[in-house]
């Protein structure tokens, strides 16, 4: 029974060995990839802390640029009612000077009109 024991000892050993000389090259691969993973999460936090800053200047950036949109669209409306406002008193003032019939008057206001919405789409 002691021979079988021996055997038994020696054969755990021998596996414990092969097995350790297996896993130890794996451990030590292991520590050197958790250290380059600890790297790369480093770089990715850097990286994600660049890209909030940068998507905030760009959240900032798109307000501002639909604060401008708006102040265009506010302009651009203010110009066209002092455009008709213009010609339908420069056609009044015309067909008073001329002695225009309200036909006429009618027609010339319509062409300044007309006039004032092709003027923005030349500017």
């Amino acid at each position: 029974m002691c021979g079988w024991i021996l055997t038994f000892i020696c054969f755990f050993i021998c596996l414990f060995d092969s097995v350790a000389k297996v896993v130890a090259p794996k451990r030590e691969a292991l520590c050197e990839a958790e250290e380059q993973l600890s790297v790369a999460m480093t770089d990715l936090e850097v990286k994600r802390a660049s890209l909030w800053e940068v998507q905030d200047k760009l959240d900032k950036l798109e307000t501002q640029l639909e604060t401008h949109r708006c102040r265009k669209l506010d302009l651009e409306n203010q110009v066209s009612r002092i455009l008709i406002m213009f010609w339908t008193q420069s056609s009044h003032l015309f067909s008073r000077r001329c002695n225009i019939t309200v036909l006429g008057l009618v027609c010339l206001t319509f062409l300044f009109r007309i006039m004032t919405i092709i003027y923005p789409i030349v500017l």
